[in-house]
């Protein structure tokens, strides 16, 4: 399912880039970019906190539900409040961050049934979840481009029905944790750890977009958004495995030896971004301007240095699934902060100097994943061992 989402991604990204150009293509990127980072950072890790309380102890916290029930709303105002600044003077960006902020109503229940499904290995509901997001969007645009109607509006409607679809889905998925909820404490000190973590890395996944859209012109943003999508379809594989080595590690017995499991993953993994990679940089280099049109001119050095960003982010996906799996992620919080003062600072740098651009953005997010692995492993080295 991955690789056919990632495969559509490739087939629709060039038809969008054509029809609606580099400064079209920023502005849809603008438009999702502050959503997603919302809604990936908003819910303070409690959705994935209330699956893994409802898989050990057999019930889930009602104040904990309705904790993330709330903060759907919230979240939802915040993205209408700040579409002006995050637009950068473009009203087309913020009347689009205005209605692409509704689906943040209801996202926080529904990232609690995928949650639910992807800890319990449930892979059909994962899938179709995944197929709603990446393959029905991605098909969509290419009947919309054969059909003739593709225009900035139809895409925006379209990625945005994906993303509505993919909630309610959710929800539904959180069906039998929302019956069984009871009055037990929330699991605040695991979402707390998890979300320190986890909103470091929604941020850092989306950051880069954000900077470029409140700095620079649409049409270069849409030159590295296009980017983006190229450098990602390199992960494919490598997080369809770690998704599915995510279950096999949270059904190991508490202090069992899991550093086989990840050595032996993490070498498969790194393979395949390898060989992934390079096959995506050699066709843009090859056929890039045949394929996206002459105004993504400077989009092969920005994808050579994003694949080495997402080999990194893949195995960063893999140990966070380790470490929360193990029910203590508190690494993580300090590694993805550590990460993601090294990359604001240099986009600060690098802004202030008048060197932002997608290239040298795409440095400081090798950047950023790079610290972030170095510090999960130091900690880990250097933490006292279980007594």
């Amino acid at each position: 399912m991955t690789y056919l989402g990632m495969g559509l991604s490739l087939l629709s990204a060039p038809l969008l880039a054509r029809e609606l150009g580099a400064d079209g293509r920023g502005v849809l990127a603008a438009a999702f970019v502050l959503v997603q980072l919302l809604s990936w950072s908003a819910f303070l890790g409690l959705p994935r906190g209330l699956a893994m309380q409802e898989l050990r102890n057999g019930y889930a916290s009602r104040n904990a539900l309705r904790v993330v029930t709330l903060l759907g709303p919230i979240a939802a105002v915040i993205a209408f409040i700040a579409s002006g600044a995050a637009a950068n003077g473009d009203d087309r960006i913020a009347t689009y961050i205005k209605v692409a902020a509704s689906v943040l109503v209801l996202a926080g229940l529904g990232a609690v049934g995928v949650e639910r499904a992807l800890i319990r290995g449930q892979l059909l509901a994962v899938n179709l979840s995944r197929a709603l997001n990446l393959v029905l969007p991605s098909l969509a645009i290419i009947i919309a481009f054969g059909s003739g109607v593709l225009t900035l509006q139809s895409a925006f409607v379209i990625t945005l029905s994906g993303q509505m679809l993919s909630v309610l889905l959710g929800i539904v998925l959180a069906t039998p944790l929302l019956r069984s909820r009871t009055r037990i404490p929330a699991p605040w000190r695991f979402s707390l750890h998890y979300w320190g973590g986890s909103a470091f890395d929604g941020i850092g996944a989306r950051v880069d977009q954000l900077i470029l859209a409140a700095c620079v012109l649409p049409n270069q943003l849409g030159v590295y958004a296009v980017a983006v999508t190229c450098a990602s379809a390199a992960g494919g594989f490598t997080q369809a495995l770690n998704q599915l080595t995510y279950s096999r590690f949270a059904s190991l017995p508490i202090g069992s030896d899991d550093a086989p499991m990840l050595r032996k993953r993490t070498f498969i993994g790194l393979a395949m971004s390898a060989l992934s990679g390079g096959l995506i940089v050699v066709v843009v280099a090859l056929w890039g301007d045949w394929l996206f049109g002459s105004s993504f001119d400077g989009l092969f050095p920005i994808v050579s240095v994003l694949v080495i960003a997402q080999a990194m982010n893949d195995q960063w996906q893999l140990r966070t699934y380790l470490d929360s799996a193990s029910g203590d992620p508190s690494a993580l919080m300090w590694a993805s902060a550590c990460g993601m003062v090294v990359l604001v600072a240099v986009a600060v740098l690098l802004g202030m100097s008048g060197n932002l651009s997608g290239l040298s953005m795409a440095w400081a997010l090798v950047g950023f994943a790079a610290v972030r692995l170095a510090v999960r492993a130091i900690i880990h080295r250097t933490r006292p061992a279980p007594v």
